[in-house]
């Protein structure tokens, strides 16, 4: 037995043949009570260990807990925003099993070309009222589609329940179609800002911290379970699936099809980098990555304003010129050196 090694994948009886072969025998039944007895059971890896950590962590972290309970106090909108696994929908096999009389056959091997293509779930959870969203398409996870998806689940479900809201906080992770440094995502954003008539605040988890995000763990786990074993042959069997995931603490999932085409390889307007842009550059956005900025009394997220942007402390209207709003925060807070334009 190798020294320090904590685990095995024997089965007991293999375990009992070998205890056999060293002069030792054991029935596989001591064996079982053997490994009971020193506290040996069947265990999964975890993913637990994190492959970096910011040095701003921390702070983010209390930014996004201060603004998260502001909203929710006011009676203001929070929404939990990822994109979950991509899925093929086709004759191909999933992990997990069902009741049935016969055995389901399906493809011997997973080959994209033989389906109908894959889907895309977009989950949305809204915080104050525990209701999940999951909007599905077949074309490519951009920001377009992240607009697109705020805006149905905007204007078809939730406007009612928020008559009087005119902000709204989103929490993401910083990759993937709504990337902390794509500058299209943020003029999307904007656009979007328009669109609603609300005055969008967005929050970025720190990198390496994705599964923090409270729609990891609140809904998509629920989501995996009403729909594991399940053969996606067709859309609608994927859209009815997740429409069926709830819980006994009252978690409730609206699942809808969006039928856009999104096209990838977009770039940012070269309108956008005059100075009548509505909006440019990260104003106020992601400030815990600014290594150089102290902490306090800083500036925690962006906000998207219909018509313009404003970063989020008071009396710093940008208007357009965010590199001067840059140059008076290294003044007044002692920032050693400014991300380049091209950087978020």
């Amino acid at each position: 037995m190798r020294e320090g090694v904590l685990w095995t994948n024997l089965s007991r009886s293999e375990i009992s043949s070998r205890l056999a072969q060293e002069g030792t025998p054991a029935s596989r039944h001591t064996v079982r009570k053997l490994l009971r007895k020193h506290g040996m059971g069947q265990r999964k890896a975890r993913k637990k260990k994190s492959l970096g950590n910011h040095p701003d962590r921390n702070a983010q972290f209390e930014n996004i807990s201060r603004l998260k309970s502001a909203y929710l106090k006011a009676g203001k909108p929070v929404i939990s925003v990822d994109t979950k696994k991509k899925e093929l929908i086709g004759n191909f096999a999933r992990e997990g099993t069902t009741q049935t009389q016969t055995a389901v056959e399906t493809l011997d091997h997973d080959f994209s070309s033989a389906g109908e293509g894959k889907v895309i779930p977009h989950g949305i959870l809204d915080l104050a009222r525990n209701e999940g969203f999951m909007h599905l398409n077949m074309s490519h996870d951009t920001c377009d589609l992240f607009c697109d998806s705020v805006a149905h689940w905007w204007l078809q479900h939730s406007i009612r329940h928020y008559p009087s809201a005119k902000e709204l906080l989103i929490l993401c992770d910083g990759g993937g179609s709504n990337s902390s440094h794509h500058h299209v995502f943020k003029e999307a954003l904007q656009n979007l800002a328009n669109r609603l008539g609300l005055k969008i605040r967005i929050a970025h988890y720190p990198p390496y911290t994705s599964k923090h995000n409270p729609i990891e763990h609140k809904l998509f786990p629920h989501i995996t379970r009403a729909c594991q074993g399940l053969v996606f042959h067709t859309l609608n069997i994927v859209k009815d699936a997740m429409g069926r995931a709830h819980t006994r603490t009252g978690l409730k999932v609206v699942a809808d099809i969006l039928t856009g085409v999104y096209q990838t390889g977009k770039k940012y307007g070269q309108r956008g980098r005059g100075p009548h842009a509505r909006f440019r550059g990260n104003c106020g956005q992601h400030v815990w990555r600014l290594r150089h900025l102290q902490q306090r009394d800083l500036p925690d997220a962006a906000r998207f304003e219909p018509g313009g942007c404003v970063c989020s402390q008071p009396g710093n209207r940008c208007g357009g010129n965010h590199r001067a709003v840059y140059n008076k925060w290294r003044r007044q807070y002692g920032c050693l050196q400014l991300p380049s334009r091209n950087r978020s």
